[in-house]
């Protein structure tokens, strides 16, 4: 039995899978802002799933920056407590079992790279746009190496701050994300019907895509995330090619397919590689 799980900014995901590639229900508690909260949790989730039944392997995704070693987080801006704890080694202990852990946003997109909407294509670049912003490079089914990570959130996309007067800081997570969006409406991106508003998420968006296009070269583009769940691809692929035409084409433009249990399809397919 394997046991995934997926800490986002707003919830955690655990979930048990088999060999054949088959995820059970998951279980969805609100993340913690204590670390030991949520590493009980994690194994209490992980142990109820179980069932008694031996644990294989334990793959999961975290909302910020890993060390070089994938032993812990190093920097986590929704989850600032958690960092620079050793998750590895308490979770390997408690449920006795081997541990990877990865990028929340890097195993959603491994996932929409072998089941979902990047499927078809052997380069996918992947964007969530949600509580944060993240997103990785997936090349032939695997995360392309990092030394720590990607984060395509933290890309400056205001240098002199004229796009967005009330943003805190000039990078794509500041002007996008659900947090920001809220902060700087005050409303819940659900309650806003404002066509302008998400006009200018959609305009600076493309901005951060146009950039990550260059740096990537992606055969497809795949954008996830709630706040995606507002903003049209199309348009979106309209604004980034106004922005970008040194390329004969752009890549595909994509939405998510698997929604918020992308990042447990990308751990089912690290721990099935890890006991193939």
């Amino acid at each position: 039995m394997f046991i995934l799980f997926d800490v986002g900014g707003t919830k955690i995901r655990i979930a048990a899978a088999d060999k054949n590639g088959c995820i059970g229900e998951p279980i969805i508690v609100p993340t913690p802002l204590d670390f030991d909260e949520g590493m009980r949790a994690i194994t209490d989730g992980a142990l109820i799933l179980s069932k008694g039944e031996k644990i294989v392997s334990v793959v999961g995704g975290l909302a910020g920056i890993l060390d070089r070693n994938h032993m812990m987080l190093v920097y986590g801006l929704n989850i600032s407590s958690w960092a620079g704890k050793p998750i590895k080694a308490l979770l390997a202990k408690a449920l006795n079992a081997p541990v990877v852990l990865e990028n929340d946003a890097a195993l959603a997109g491994l996932g929409e790279a072998v089941e979902g909407a990047g499927k078809d294509h052997e380069i996918v670049g992947y964007i969530t746009v949600s509580t944060g912003v993240g997103g990785a490079r997936i090349t032939d089914k695997m995360i392309d190496r990092h030394t720590f990570g990607f984060e395509p959130g933290y890309q400056v996309i205001d240098a002199d701050g004229s796009l967005c007067k009330q943003c805190m800081r000039r990078d794509l997570q500041a002007h996008i994300s659900g947090k920001a969006i809220e902060e700087h409406v005050g409303h819940k991106g659900e309650e806003i019907v404002d066509r302008t508003t998400w006009e200018d998420v959609a305009r600076h968006l493309a901005f951060g895509l146009t950039n990550t296009i260059v740096h990537w070269s992606p055969d497809v583009m795949v954008l996830g995330g709630s706040v995606m769940q507002r903003i049209s691809i199309d348009r979106v692929s309209e604004l980034v090619k106004e922005n970008l035409q040194i390329y004969p084409e752009l890549p595909v433009f994509a939405r998510a397919e698997l929604g918020d249990i992308g990042g447990l399809y990308g751990a089912l397919h690290i721990a099935c590689m890890m006991n193939s």
